[in-house]
């Protein structure tokens, strides 16, 4: 599985001079270097959970997975909301001042802010959920 992962990477990179990644199109440079990533991390995934029973630091997923439609439905919701409410004078968007103001301002280069915005939006949906998973209140359909 890894190594197909590998195989799809990289036919996705040799793609790309001739028919550009995009995600927006869902190109098949996109698709095949998107799945190869998907099938290389899922193997790695396999060989740490079940082949060497590293499962300790998967805790976090696992108390995502538990709750995985609520979590979308409110983190979704969340970000609506913080773009919908604005602060300042400027009338800026209380998602963008955030990002701005905690990320954007003390964190070199772009990218790397960005990085950081997003896993400390996973890492607060990871701290309000906890209390669901640890009074075993799951949401099911």
């Amino acid at each position: 599985m890894f190594t197909a992962g590998c195989v799809l990477i990289i036919a996705g990179l040799c793609m790309d001079t001739f028919f550009p990644i995009n995600k927006k199109n869902w190109s098949t440079s996109y698709v095949f270097f998107s799945g190869g990533w998907a099938m290389a991390i899922l193997a790695g995934c396999y060989y740490l959970l079940d082949m060497k029973q590293r499962k300790a630091w998967s805790f976090p997923f696992v108390i995502l997975g538990t709750n995985a439609i609520l979590v979308y439905y409110l983190s979704t919701l969340m970000a609506i909301m913080m773009s919908r409410i604005t602060v300042g004078e400027e009338g800026t968007a209380l998602k963008t001042w955030l990002y701005r103001k905690y990320f954007v301002s003390s964190i070199e280069p772009d990218k790397l802010a960005s990085l950081t915005w997003a896993l400390s939006y996973v890492v607060l949906w990871v701290i309000l959920t906890y209390p669901l998973y640890r009074k075993k209140i799951f949401l099911k359909i």
